[in-house]
């Protein structure tokens, strides 16, 4: 029998799902309803909702003594009252847990031992105080402040100069560094490409990922508060000489890359003998595979020498076929 101002408790998830945790959300007001005869007080309809979990996406050292910055992505709630955050220094095992009391995403854990590993998982839970399962794990070693960072790769080597090539990638890591020049951890930095030779993505991380787009010598940069390092950056096309063999019924010119402007392209038959200079004006540099006559030269094998302005020299071998 129904009626209004009544108590209805549906507890079916209770014994589908033992052992699982529910939230209880507010539906509506319903009926009285009757439970073996007796009429129970005024209450609601209610449902059972186990909230989400998070993703952990972020464990930072900041190097402020005892500290590590944590963010995480909430799960898909909308009923969130808070998180916990569940640390301990063995993996899986979390012997601390604190309550942020906020539906922000992000949390400074203090007070933590310098050089110490900690593991680190978030739970989320509603208003109905139903908690979620724990998030991925992650880990941090809390150090003392920076000195200094550094530009380095993933075997935390410092980079002061860099050669790549136009479509090529460089990861770059920004690392942070006592008094001492000793590695601590890698920090947030702002990451910024000088020189129009590409670009970097993300521009603010503990690492980027350089995309040079033209050739030329340019920087990069990362700043971590009033810490600044940079890097030189030299971008080159690929080293090529196309085509290789040249082919007089397919091919018009033999193209030589990864050349710097004013250098000096030689090519010598086998015995030796110079068949053509040329002064390279633009890159790549072209030869319409003529001698110094304008004649066209015979199939064979010849040699090139390439001399930069610097005075470093290239040598390899040309196939020509007429």
């Amino acid at each position: 029998m129904l009626r209004r101002n009544s108590l209805i408790v549906i507890l079916l998830g209770m014994w589908l799902f033992p052992g699982v945790a529910y939230g209880i959300n507010i539906v509506n007001t319903a009926w009285v309803f009757y439970l073996g005869g007796t009429e129970s007080d005024t209450c609601s309809i209610v449902d059972f909702i186990m909230p989400a979990s998070p993703t952990l996406i972020s464990v930072v050292n900041p190097g402020l003594d005892g500290r590590l910055n944590l963010e995480w992505t909430p799960g898909t709630n909308t009923n969130l009252s808070g998180y916990k955050i569940h640390y301990g220094t063995t993996s899986g095992i979390y012997t601390q847990i604190i309550d942020t009391g906020s539906i922000t995403t992000t949390y400074q854990l203090v007070g933590l031992t310098n050089g110490q590993t900690y593991y680190i998982a978030v739970s989320a839970y509603d208003k109905a105080g139903s908690e979620s399962n724990r998030s991925n794990e992650g880990f941090g070693i809390p150090t003392g402040p920076f000195t200094q960072v550094k530009i380095v790769d993933r075997n935390n080597q410092e980079i002061n100069t860099v050669t790549t090539t136009v479509n090529g990638t460089l990861l770059f890591y920004l690392g942070g560094y006592d008094a001492g020049n000793n590695f601590i951890g890698y920090v947030n930095g702002t990451w910024t490409v000088h020189g129009g030779i590409g670009n970097c993505t993300p521009i603010y991380g503990t690492f980027t990922i350089f995309n040079p787009t033209t050739r030329g010598t340019g920087t990069i940069s990362a700043i971590y508060a009033t810490l600044t390092d940079t890097t030189v950056i030299l971008v080159r096309y690929p080293p090529f000489i196309y085509p290789n063999p040249y082919y007089g019924n397919k091919h018009n010119y033999i193209y030589f890359g990864d050349v710097d402007e004013n250098s000096i392209i030689q090519i010598f038959t086998i015995a030796g003998e110079l068949v053509r200079e040329i002064r390279v004006e633009s890159v790549p540099q072209r030869w319409d595979v003529r001698n110094w006559a304008g004649e066209k030269i015979a199939s064979g094998i010849y040699i090139y020498i390439i001399k930069d302005p610097t005075g470093n020299k290239k040598v390899g071998k040309l196939g020509v076929l007429r």
